[in-house]
């Protein structure tokens, strides 16, 4: 009964490993990134070298080793080669258990990432590992007395569950951001546009001020809508951006930096600026964003000591107004602060009648009567 049991677990633990490799195979060969429970520590430790061998995904290697493991479960299931099997799967699980428990350190410790996938698949082989070493007269290999087609369930929902969390993870739908904490009453649109940098023009009635973080995916994505918004509404709406790095956040430790090399900018080198770095496909790394600064070439508007200092005082301010979470637009008409959005709901509140009364169409003129 206890060899069964144990029989059982090695299967389950092996065809979820291979799952989950599968998984992160795809996605680096695909480029996809995958849900990582909120953060982007699966997409950055996708895209250090530590992740690859020679060249190839290390999560390709993991999945020809949980396949030997799956091949060994189904012979011991079988009563085949009952002690070569067991010895063969401890070792292979003893194996991949430093391998991916010393990559899991390095995630943590030099990468300063955390990917829930690799995770997982460390804890399979610790798991495989487990049902190995606990089977009874382990070197003597002892038959499984119960039926093989009992095993599976054992199999099959690993996979089924795993599979199902990579394709439907990033449709579930999150908790739009608690915005409550946002100081609306008290927002000053000329105390605002003191650190903010514009776009659009200056007489336009509804003005975006946005608190932004350059290493932010929502950021990234939002950013050409609101262009193409600006550019559909002309002369009625203007963008004011204002940098709110998020430092403290894991996947933002360098958003600090990015703001201080954008703040050393102005005007159109700020806005083309940005414009790269949200372009890029990947999450940029400090060098990727020296290089994309290195393009500005002359005098900048601000010294990198000015920058830092501005882009400290711009966290202050976030904080003072209560943002927590970037994107956070604070939308003003007139200049009297209106509604607070995220990127979650800024569409629609864009649509509300106090704003789209302004951004309507001019009426078509009808045929003077005779």
């Amino acid at each position: 009964m206890i060899s069964s049991v144990f029989n059982r677990l090695a299967l389950a633990s092996a065809t979820a490993g291979f799952s989950i490799a599968t998984v992160l195979t795809l996605a680096h060969t695909n480029k996809t990134p995958l849900p990582c429970g909120g953060s982007n520590g699966c997409e950055r430790v996708a895209q250090d070298p530590s992740s690859f061998f020679h060249g190839v995904p290390v999560s390709a290697y993991g999945m020809g080793a949980y396949l030997v493991l799956i091949v060994l479960s189904v012979l011991r299931l079988k009563g085949e080669i009952l002690r070569p099997a067991s010895l063969v799967g401890l070792m292979v699980s003893l194996v991949g258990a430093v391998a991916s428990g010393l990559l899991t350190y390095h995630s943590i410790t030099k990468i300063h990432a955390t990917c829930m996938w690799c995770i997982g698949s460390a804890a399979m082989m610790v798991l495989s590992t487990v049902s190995y070493l606990a089977t009874p007269k382990l070197s003597e290999g002892v038959p499984d007395t119960a039926k093989p087609v009992t095993a599976l369930p054992w199999g099959i929902i690993p996979v089924a569950v795993i599979s199902a969390y990579a394709v439907f993870g990033h449709v579930v739908k999150e908790l739009p951001p608690d915005l409550s904490t946002v100081k609306l009453s008290s927002a000053s649109l000329p105390e605002l546009a003191i650190t903010s940098h514009p776009m659009g023009q200056k007489e336009a009635r509804v003005t975006i001020v946005e608190f932004a973080d350059l290493l932010c995916p929502a950021c990234r994505e939002m950013h050409q809508r609101l262009i193409m918004f600006l550019v559909h509404n002309r002369g009625k709406v203007k963008l004011m951006y204002h940098p709110y790095p998020l430092k403290d956040l894991e996947g933002h430790e360098d958003s600090e930096y990015a703001a201080t090399l954008a703040e050393q900018l102005d005007g159109d080198e700020f806005w083309n600026y940005v414009g790269k770095v949200y372009a890029m496909e990947e999450k940029p790394t400090r060098a990727d964003l020296d290089r994309i600064f290195a393009t500005f070439k002359g005098k900048h508007a601000k010294s990198p000591k000015e920058a830092a200092d501005a882009v400290v005082n711009d966290i202050k301010i976030g904080k003072d107004y209560g943002v927590k979470f970037t994107p956070t637009y604070i939308l003003f008409i007139d200049g009297k602060a209106e509604s607070v959005a995220s990127s979650n709901d800024l569409k629609d509140v864009i649509k509300e009648p106090k704003y789209a009364k302004i951004f309507a169409p001019p009426a078509k003129q009808g045929k003077a009567k005779k």
